[in-house]
């Protein structure tokens, strides 16, 4: 038994919030024709079964959870389709504590502060490549440093 596009859309859908952009490509891949695809999604998008700001919501909550600052989220959100406009507004204006996920992420890898320069820049590419904002890595890793001299001079 053959399933329809519609059938094979909202499965996807059921798993989970895809992108216009995402879903067009994993229909395409099941050999589904471009027209019928485009046809598909409009659909979709009118019933609002489809919709790439709440993709782009729960995209952006799971990612933040799972230790990802901003500019890696805007990144992956536009392989994923979104415009940068569309994403740079969004990124703007949710209420998520960036600071705060940065330490978050930072003491979930890292169990004690850089001992040295070279510790230092590994800790610090690492959050740079979880895409976390330079100055905001920066400011994170001088108070580290600051509480750590702190420390030796209160002993």
């Amino acid at each position: 038994m053959t399933r329809t596009i519609n059938e094979v859309a909202m499965g996807f859908l059921a798993r989970r919030e895809h992108s216009r952009h995402e879903l067009a490509s994993k229909l395409a891949k099941k050999q589904f024709e471009r027209a019928d695809i485009c046809a598909c999604l409009d659909r979709l998008e009118e019933r609002d079964y489809l919709s790439n700001q709440r993709f782009m919501e729960s995209f952006t909550r799971h990612r933040a959870t799972s230790g990802f600052g901003p500019q890696r989220i805007r990144a992956d959100l536009m392989r994923r389709g979104l415009t940068a406009s569309v994403v740079d507004d969004y990124l703007s204006e949710v209420e998520i504590d960036w600071r705060a996920l940065l330490h978050t992420a930072w003491a979930k890898k890292f169990t004690h502060p850089p001992a040295d320069f070279k510790t230092m820049v590994k800790q610090t590419r690492f959050l740079l490549q979880r895409g976390f904002e330079p100055d905001s890595v920066q400011q994170l890793m001088q108070s580290i440093k600051k509480e750590v001299d702190n420390e030796i001079h209160d002993h």
